[in-house]
């Protein structure tokens, strides 16, 4: 008779605001096991947006082109996601494989194409393979979803929605400081955004559909993502400012496109992660991540 997996004990008090969650333990592992399942999700659901990061600041400042994929970069992203879902479904004996299976075969069906209508149904079936895979990587090192801060049970009743409502604003208002520094750092010499400070026009986004998809698409991926940051590393018993570094490039790279004003991302992603590490709630995350961006579009016509 097998063991059932450990379940996480009820809160025996409402929880308040940024109150800790009742239970941050998590299952040892060594950093040679916890290191090849953090750099494949980092590769395969973060690896072009990093390069193309890098690439794009090179050319803001002058030392490259910028080149042309001639693919749509989230299908591939959708392909290997798929066949690592598939191997893990497989493993266990789940009828989801099939579901896996599909995954890839809509990112090699998506593959060539590059239009606005691939890009919005890649970006926004990439965010939910971001979420199925990272939850089942997780499974597969013995944290299961409560310990990950999916609808925990410990979070349930008023004081949950409270403190999901303080995670949201808190990493919202750190959105908004990050603004303001991603502002100052714009007026040092050296590559930047244009004068409008517009994320979505740096990156070609047209508004509507494509807009908010990609807000909400890139909220999901980089707040799961920096949730995988945490708890592997932090089952590995890394020290926490190699979280913290991590972290921070992670969010860094990805916008290079902004120039200097990228390293401002670095507070936004240390903010996450004290309140991620505090509380385990990623979806408030995700949710005050993109209403900050999409406000802020909606209300001024530019981002950060």
């Amino acid at each position: 008779m097998t063991a059932s997996p450990p379940r996480l004990a009820a809160s025996p008090e409402p929880l308040l605001w940024l109150q800790p969650s009742p239970d941050r333990r998590l299952p040892p592992m060594s950093l040679r096991l916890a290191w090849p399942p953090l750099a494949g999700l980092l590769t395969i659901l973060l690896g072009w947006d990093l390069v193309e990061g890098v690439l794009r600041f090179a050319a803001l400042a002058g030392w490259a082109q910028m080149p042309t994929l001639p693919v749509n970069p989230a299908a591939l992203s959708l392909i290997a996601a798929g066949l690592w879902l598939a191997y893990l479904a497989w493993l266990y004996g789940r009828r989801r494989i099939w579901a896996a299976v599909a995954l890839a075969v809509l990112g090699a069906g998506l593959l060539p194409h590059t239009g606005e209508a691939a890009r919005v149904v890649g970006t926004a079936t990439l965010a939910v393979a971001t979420v199925w895979l990272c939850l089942d990587v997780a499974e597969h090192h013995h944290m299961p979803r409560q310990m990950v801060g999916i609808r925990p049970r410990w979070a349930a009743g008023p004081g949950g929605h409270l403190q999901a409502l303080a995670v949201g604003m808190t990493t919202a208002l750190a959105a908004g400081v990050t603004a303001w520094l991603a502002i100052g750092l714009s007026l040092l010499p050296g590559p930047g955004l244009t004068a409008a400070r517009d994320q979505a026009a740096a990156l070609g986004l047209s508004q509507g559909a494509e807009l908010v998809v990609t807000a909400i698409g890139s909220a999901v991926r980089e707040e799961m993502l920096l949730a995988a940051v945490v708890l592997l590393l932090g089952a590995a018993d890394r020290p926490l400012w190699q979280v913290y570094l991590l972290a921070a490039v992670i969010r860094v790279l990805p916008h290079g496109y902004m120039g200097l004003p990228a390293l401002s991302m670095a507070a936004l992603a240390c903010v996450n992660v004290w309140l991620y590490w505090r509380t385990r709630r990623v979806v408030p995350l995700m949710a005050g991540h993109a209403a900050w961006f999409l406000i802020v579009q909606a209300v001024r016509g530019g981002g950060l």
